[in-house]
């Protein structure tokens, strides 16, 4: 008894020191379990009968699939004129290969000390028989855990246990050293409350087990995002990479490109965000990333353009403009054919729909041919344009305004009615005032001089009434 307490007494000297050590096994906590079976002698020359067996442990895991188990216990081998008390206290590996959600099986083998006690035998055949003692044990055997619930388990096991000591046995002859077997029925109970969350992503143990994640793990689908981030504040999925099937990681989506993880079009330009990002380089959070107008769905789907261009065709209109306000073609600089591009015509106020006004409607090419501005009249005697000159001035204001380059000399003449000086001073009138009219329009007047001939260089007969008219007339002369 004495001895028994002493080894009590260390025992809890031992788990005094070992359970602040393994205090760092937080995520299963330690198990506290209490066994009780048989022993039985292996080497009895006599009739051997089984003894009681009873034992006490504590464990705690050390990393899947091992568990480490201190032990200490009570029994007595029994046989023929033969009874030695046992009390061994051993650490012992747990091996856990597999394992279902209620069943357990595993493999233990160990190593410890043996108290014996064989003074209590009827009597010793043995000279030389150490009557009580310590020597090693090395234990090992099988069982099986069976999970009651998350705190309770029960357990059986068997084993062999072979000793250092050739005294446990006092009436075998033999001189090897001593074995015996066990065999028990235990209850554990989990002292320490486990880890509900060994990997730190948020989730418990309980919770990764109904979504099927890794406890382990904390991002289970390696996308970036913890578990817990995924369920509780994305919704993602955290057993798919890519939730929304866009292209895109989860982890990508929330932190580098800022997209919904659980949209494929983020912005709802008709893109997803993957296309988006990985093949058009445009900005999943912007419909237009150009901001032509267009979405960039459309640019790339509807009309083909660029979607990182606001012109695709050069022309000086936007893709939007084209498309929405203009209705030219985008891809088109000139869409008519006509010669000018589609900005140049709406700048000018002619439509980029028809060719037939792209030509300018009064051709001036060479410098120094005069060219008549037929229609162009006055009230007689005066310089007062009349509105019937309209049309003519606006084609020579077009062509001015859509060759900005060129410089005019606008000549008057007039008939030979009347005195030269007369007809010099209206023809020069004449010709200010169509200078006048189109710097109105917004020619500049430096591109621009003015001169009267009066009745000179005619080009009709005098004499008839449509030589007069054709006498009378305003004249363009490039002069660069």
């Amino acid at each position: 008894m004495k001895a028994s307490l002493r080894v009590l007494f260390g025992l809890a000297l031992v788990l005094a020191t070992v359970l602040p050590a393994t205090a760092q096994y937080k995520d299963m906590g330690f198990m506290g379990g209490v066994e009780g079976g048989i022993v039985y002698d292996n080497n009895s020359d006599a009739d051997a009968r089984p003894g009681l067996h009873e034992r006490a442990s504590i464990a705690c895991p050390l990393s899947n699939p091992f568990q480490l188990e201190l032990g200490w216990g009570l029994g007595a081998l029994l046989g023929k004129d033969m009874r030695t008390e046992l009390i061994p206290i051993d650490l012992r590996l747990r091996f856990c290969p597999v394992h279902s959600a209620r069943m357990i099986p595993f493999l233990y083998g160990g190593f410890g000390a043996l108290h014996f006690d064989n003074s209590k035998s009827p009597a010793v055949t043995r000279a030389g028989t150490k009557y009580r003692g310590w020597t090693g044990v090395a234990p090992a055997g099988l069982g099986l855990e069976y999970l009651i619930d998350k705190d309770w388990s029960l357990e059986v096991r068997g084993g062999f246990n072979q000793s250092l000591s050739k005294d446990l046995n006092t009436n075998t002859k033999t001189t090897t050293q001593d074995s015996y077997f066990s065999g028990v029925l235990g209850l554990r109970i989990r002292l320490g409350a486990p880890n509900p969350d060994p990997d730190g992503d948020g989730l418990n143990n309980k919770l990764e087990k109904q979504l099927g994640t890794n406890p382990k793990n904390p991002d289970t689908d390696g996308d970036g995002l913890t578990d817990g981030d995924e369920y509780l504040k994305y919704h993602t999925d955290p057993l798919i990479k890519d939730t929304d099937t866009d292209g895109l990681t989860d982890g990508d989506e929330v932190l580098k490109y800022h997209t919904d993880p659980l949209k494929k079009d983020t912005d709802g330009d008709g893109l997803t965000d993957g296309d988006e990002v990985l093949q058009y380089k445009t900005d999943p959070l912007k419909a237009d990333t150009d901001g032509d107008g267009l979405t960039d769905g459309d640019e790339v789907l509807k009309y083909h353009t660029d979607p990182l261009n606001k012109d695709s065709d050069g022309d000086k209109l936007t893709d939007g403009d084209e498309v929405l306000k203009y209705h030219t073609d985008p891809l088109k600089k000139d869409t008519d054919g006509g010669t000018v591009d589609d900005g140049t015509e709406v700048a000018r106020g002619t439509d980029p729909l028809n060719p037939a006004d792209d030509v300018p409607k009064i051709a001036i090419t060479e410098v120094g041919k005069p060219i008549v501005l037929e229609g162009i009249v006055f009230r007689t005697n005066s310089a007062e344009i009349l509105p019937a000159s309209e049309k003519i001035l606006n084609d020579a204001y077009e062509t001015l305004r859509d060759n900005p380059k060129i410089e005019v000399a606008i000549n008057g003449y007039t008939d030979a009615t009347g005195s030269r000086d007369r007809n010099l001073k209206l023809s020069e009138a004449r010709a200010n005032s169509v200078k006048q009219w189109l710097v109105k329009k917004g020619i500049d007047e430096k591109r621009m001089t003015t001169r009267g001939f009066g009745p000179e260089n005619p080009i009709g007969d005098n004499k008839t009434t449509e030589g007069k008219q054709k006498n009378r007339r305003i004249e363009f002369v490039r002069t660069k």
